[in-house]
């Protein structure tokens, strides 16, 4: 009599999640199966888009009953019968306003963005954020209300030059070889963790997500991902130079 034990394994396939936000822009997770929970789906499109889990929130588009409810962390894939590659959720990010900066934004001091709540609104400073006219991409100036001065610059990733919400008509515009677009907010954050003792005086910078009706949008709007830099006063743009005072 054969007494062997046969281990059946589970079939591993990918989930495509699709941003309600703005199109083309799909994210596909690998090496899920039918019983890995919201939850663990949730943790790793955090981990992907830099935000929190707890603004994620997840839809099924296919199902009648569940489209307009938000996924909870203990249902399955298998819960919402999918199983194989042609599965798909819909996701978007929590609202959250208005914006706060917390903290005093100085050259001593490094950026920290945080939305105001009940325990920590004596702690915080209200801004307003406008369009500054430089450059191809979406820049904006977050400024102090109560002082009016600038504070920091905001650099939204789905407005840099070549991205789906430019607003400056550059959304198909080609860049230099090496550069892909959306990647500018990670390169100057790079930079500024690189620059050793601030010997290039590279203003202090953060990834934040920011919402704001002066952003660029398609449709609703939602807390934007970019680069948030402390203000510095210039005396030129860069454009009024010659390249040759940069080069050896």
């Amino acid at each position: 009599m054969d007494k062997s034990i046969k281990v059946l394994s589970i079939p591993m396939f990918s989930i495509r999640l699709v941003d309600l936000r703005y199109s083309n822009s799909d994210i596909y997770i690998e090496d899920v199966h039918e019983f890995t929970f919201i939850k663990t789906i949730r943790k790793t499109l955090s981990n992907i888009l830099k935000c929190s889990m707890q603004s994620i929130v997840l839809f099924h588009p296919n199902n009648p009953s569940l489209k307009q409810i938000e996924l909870t962390d203990k249902q399955t894939l298998h819960d919402l019968k999918i199983s194989n590659n042609d599965g798909c959720l819909q996701y978007s990010l929590k609202s959250a306003s208005p914006i706060t900066i917390s903290g005093s934004i100085s050259n001593s001091n490094i950026l920290a963005l945080n939305m105001p709540s009940p325990n920590d609104s004596n702690n915080s400073t209200m801004v307003a954020i406008s369009p500054a006219n430089v450059g191809t991409s979406g820049v904006y100036f977050v400024e102090n209300i109560s002082s009016r001065r600038k504070s920091a610059v905001f650099k939204p990733f789905d407005e840099e030059q070549g991205m789906v919400n430019n607003p400056k008509g550059f959304t198909n515009a080609p860049l230099k070889s090496n550069f892909k677009p959306g990647q500018g907010i990670i390169r100057e954050y790079a930079a500024y963790l690189l620059d050793w003792e601030n010997f290039c005086k590279i203003p202090k910078t953060q990834l934040a997500h920011i919402e704001d009706e002066s952003f660029h949008y398609q449709t609703d709007t939602y807390p934007k991902l970019g680069a948030l830099q402390e203000f510095v006063q210039d005396s030129e743009e860069i454009s009024s130079f010659g390249l040759n005072l940069f080069s050896d």
